[in-house]
């Protein structure tokens, strides 16, 4: 009853209210597929809303209402670089497989073969949005949605609304999954773009020694074919390569936030 209570006191609590919405509207504002231009912002404000609802039980009494409007709207930005920063560690892991598209693409003649992306409202390379498709169902997969809003759930324990502090860890946290971003593009390109380098040396070769043989009419199809069969056979390796990734990236915002 006393719970019941206490619940009923923290709702009625509009301020606290838009602390926990603050936190919850960054990570929905930066976190994959809903950070995009298509996703109406009504849409994302209702989801927002809708997990503030869900969220605020287990806020308990860590959440302290601001005193005054100055307070307020210094703790809602504290609470919306929180939400930002778990959304962006996220989207970096991402956009490493996307270069990792980007370049395979470039070595494989077809960088100008761009489709539009509505998710981000503008045009891509084919490779790179087949790769954030495969990391969004491989993110899925593994229940990556209900690790991150079970991180953001903790993270009310060990930061309570109102009470963040933008620090040196944080800088060193989103640095570090920078680097981690480039290593899996590298990881991914390096053995097609090696492959398809070797491939044109060869044409190359087969060129100059066998001037007859016009192997530029044929090497774009063969660059072409090969790249596509190394995406194929490479698939569960660049699988393995983001799901270790994903572990990093959790790993550091527990970390990060203490959890």
């Amino acid at each position: 009853m006393n719970e019941g209570f206490g619940l009923l006191q923290t709702l009625i609590n509009l301020p606290v209210i838009a602390l926990l919405m603050a936190r919850i509207g960054g990570l929905v504002t930066f976190v994959p597929f809903f950070s995009s231009s298509t996703i109406p912002a009504k849409t994302r404000i209702f989801l927002a809303a809708g997990i503030t609802l869900v969220v605020l039980p287990f806020a308990g009494e860590t959440v302290t209402a601001p005193a005054d409007l100055g307070s307020l709207v210094v703790g809602m930005t504290g609470e919306l670089l929180i939400g930002m920063v778990m959304g962006l560690i996220v989207s970096i892991v991402f956009a490493g497989l996307q270069l990792a598209g980007l370049i395979i693409d470039q070595q494989m003649g077809i960088g100008m073969a761009q489709v539009f992306d509505p998710l981000f409202d503008e045009e891509t390379s084919v490779l790179s949005q087949f790769y954030f498709w495969l990391a969004m169902v491989i993110f899925l997969s593994i229940r990556g949605h209900i690790l991150l809003v079970g991180a953001l759930v903790k993270s009310l324990k060990t930061i309570p609304p109102g009470q963040f502090v933008v620090s040196e860890d944080v800088v060193v946290s989103l640095t570090n999954i920078l680097q981690v971003s480039f290593v899996i593009a590298i990881q991914i390109a390096a053995p097609l773009v090696v492959a398809i380098f070797l491939t044109t040396l060869a044409m190359g070769f087969v060129a100059r020694t066998v001037p007859q043989l016009n192997i530029l009419s044929v090497g774009f199809s063969i660059r072409l074919m090969l790249g596509y069969v190394l995406v194929i056979v490479c698939l569960i390796p660049v699988i393995e390569i983001f799901q270790r990734s994903l572990d990093t990236v959790f790993l550091s915002l527990y970390q990060l936030f203490g959890l």
